[in-house]
């Protein structure tokens, strides 16, 4: 693979739109989380400046690349006879200004296939957790990623790494022992299974002990479940697999807020990510809050109850909350009013993040 960061990119002038920006261009077909483009994600944090990614047009980045540009606030571009086009549009870019301050004067032009909407992708499930622990030599992290991959269909996680490819053979006591000496505030790291799941955890220090932080994808193997990921009535929130999978979360753990949505995933050659191109969004399917985060946003669970899809689980005085999607309206609007009807000040409150990771410094503008 031929791969450089472009030299002149970290502008401020009228193409940066106010704010800087640097390049990673490369050439090769799969894009993988290597060290370099690591190391690039790492530098335009501490610069402040907006990392994008340029490939050709028929690239396909690793789960582990969308994962991180996606927690970088970055962009995607892909070249196309001597053109630029935005890769999750297929929409035509001058510059790389267009993508967070477009003109509006401009002429959309789109690409000739990746502004079609993508047709052969795998239904996926997709979740985000905070998972609250003690700092202490008794702890290890890796069980959340497990339960999480085996409770919603995945393979068993087979190795780690902090870079692909990923080397090391997955073990909770070397995934701790890595962290443990990166705190108070650790990279990444990222685990993976045979069957395409793909995980990332981080771990910070707070007031009272550890947070960790785990994103993954689960690729939905059973035809069942795929059909119904592909319903556009939401069909799949009321599956059983999403009320065990995090009640079985809530049991084990002590979670603040975990997200399960459902989303889609690209295989090329055994490898699982993404290709440019339009793809479905991403639909929520359920949202747990642990009992600390009911406790801190003052929730009347039988009043929400009267509204949404409620389950409580663990101690009646002290419940977590699975509220699933599975109402007639679409999904996000769902969301939003579950949202709406939680107090807004606590909610600000109870969501703030108590500690800093890479993934706060740089954001979509």
């Amino acid at each position: 693979m031929t791969a450089f960061i472009d030299p002149l990119s970290d502008e401020r002038g009228p193409d940066g739109a106010g704010g800087g920006y640097t390049v990673y261009w490369a050439s090769a077909e799969r894009v993988s989380l290597s060290k370099p483009l690591q190391r690039f994600l790492i530098d335009a944090q501490f610069s402040r400046l907006r990392p994008i990614l340029v490939t050709t047009d028929q690239a396909h980045v690793s789960s582990f690349v969308a994962d991180a540009f996606q927690a970088a606030g970055g962009y995607w571009a892909v070249s196309h006879g001597g053109a630029m086009f935005d890769a999750f549009r297929g929409t035509r870019i001058r510059s790389f200004g267009d993508f967070w301050a477009p003109r509006s004067d401009a002429v959309s032009e789109a690409h000739p296939s990746l502004s079609r909407l993508r047709e052969h992708t795998t239904p996926s499930f997709v979740f985000d957790v905070y998972v609250r622990d003690r700092a202490d030599d008794r702890t290890l992290i890796g069980g959340t990623a497990d339960l999480l991959v085996a409770g919603l269909g995945g393979g068993a996680l087979e190795r780690w790494g902090l870079v692909e490819p990923l080397a090391q053979r997955w073990s909770h006591a070397a995934v701790t022992e890595s962290m443990r000496r990166q705190m108070p505030v650790t990279e990444r790291h990222f685990a993976a299974g045979g069957d395409g799941s793909a995980v990332s955890l981080a771990v910070s220090r707070t007031k009272s002990g550890i947070l960790e932080h785990v994103r993954g994808t689960v690729p939905v193997r059973d035809a069942e479940l795929a059909a119904l990921a592909r319903d556009p009535r939401g069909s799949l929130a009321a599956h059983p697999r999403v009320i065990d999978t995090l009640r079985e979360l809530a049991e084990t753990s002590r979670v603040n807020v975990a997200l399960l949505s459902c989303g889609e995933v690209e295989e090329r050659q055994g490898s699982f990510g993404r290709l440019p191109g339009v793809r479905r969004p991403e639909q929520p399917l359920a949202v747990l809050l642990g009992a600390r985060a009911v406790r801190d946003l003052a929730i009347d669970v039988d009043a929400l109850a009267e509204q949404h899809d409620v389950t409580t689980v663990g101690l009646r005085r002290a419940p977590a909350l699975i509220v699933r999607l599975t109402g007639d309206d679409p999904l996000w609007y769902q969301l939003r009013a579950f949202a709406t009807d939680l107090d807004q000040e606590r909610l600000a409150s109870a969501l703030a993040v108590e500690f800093a990771t890479g993934d706060a410094h740089v954001g979509r503008s």
